[in-house]
């Protein structure tokens, strides 16, 4: 009796070990470098989603996607096409413009993003949970990212996984558009595969996981053989999501933080690691 007793404490414990997940929130923002009000409310939301980043406890994750209006931003034109297929996605159609989770806040003003709302929504469970990691090429010219999904509340629907390469920051010596801004972060540089995202199961049982792997080159301009847009490779990271594709609803996000490389270009192997901005507007 004692040992029927006991299994049964321990398949309980089991199960109660993938009741539910620590939800990861995501932040989307759509911003541009030439738009004033950008520039205004930027700062506020920046501070907001540094208080709830590393080395403080990681409430949110967040993705900027660099807009190709009103105005220039040479981020957008490096790769438009991604931030396009977003921007269709939740239909946007002004600049600055934020997403939290998909459906908490959607096609809202930065300003409405405070800690309470990222307390609220860093509360409700997740039925995922996502072990995300990436590493460089020895010659740094790709990337490989892992992604593994594992269910802990059975779930349902068009789910859809994302990943997208960022650049933690990127400062410019002088404001790449007409609003005045030096200093961007998150930035979406590429999506993989693309910006519609990995197809997964639609119905999911407790305990059932799922591995998305990409190789991809670091994203490049003008035929070089080491990355071209990146601007620093040591704030490159990773940050990946399942959404929801019909109610936009996002069930978990995750980060890999940028991997900090060699400073000697004798042990990086290579010739270049951080890229001026001023050869890469455009």
């Amino acid at each position: 009796m004692k040992k029927i007793t006991f299994l049964a404490a321990m398949l309980s414990i089991t199960g109660a070990s993938f009741a539910q997940s620590q939800r990861m929130p995501l932040l989307e923002e759509f911003t541009q470098a030439s738009c004033g009000p950008c520039a205004a409310a930027n700062p506020a939301l920046n501070t907001l989603l540094s208080a709830n980043a590393a080395p403080n406890t990681v409430k949110a994750v967040s993705i900027k996607y660099q807009t190709s209006w009103p105005g220039v931003d040479p981020m957008n034109a490096q790769n438009p096409t991604d931030v396009a297929t977003r921007v269709s996605y939740y239909g946007v159609n002004g600049v600055p413009d934020i997403e939290f989770d998909g459906t908490v806040i959607s096609g809202g003003s930065p300003g409405q993003l405070t800690q309470t709302v990222i307390n609220n929504e860093y509360a409700v469970a997740s039925p995922f949970t996502i072990n995300l990691s990436h590493t460089l090429s020895a010659d740094y010219d790709s990337v490989f990212v892992t992604m593994v999904i594992t269910c802990s509340q059975a779930v349902s629907g068009p789910l859809k996984a994302h990943v997208a390469l960022v650049e933690r920051e990127i400062n410019f010596a002088t404001a790449p558009g007409s609003n005045g801004e030096k200093d961007f972060y998150s930035v979406m540089r590429k999506m993989l595969p693309d910006a519609n995202g990995t197809t997964l199961a639609t119905s999911w049982t407790v305990g059932q996981t799922q591995t998305l792997n990409f190789a991809v080159p670091i994203p490049s301009e003008y035929g070089l053989p080491v990355p071209g847009y990146i601007y620093n490779l040591n704030e490159l990271g990773v940050v990946a999501f399942i959404q929801d594709n019909t109610t936009k609803n996002v069930k978990q996000a995750a980060i890999s933080n940028p991997i900090t490389l060699p400073t000697s270009t004798e042990d990086a192997g290579v010739t270049v690691i951080n890229y001026s901005t001023s050869c890469r507007t455009m």
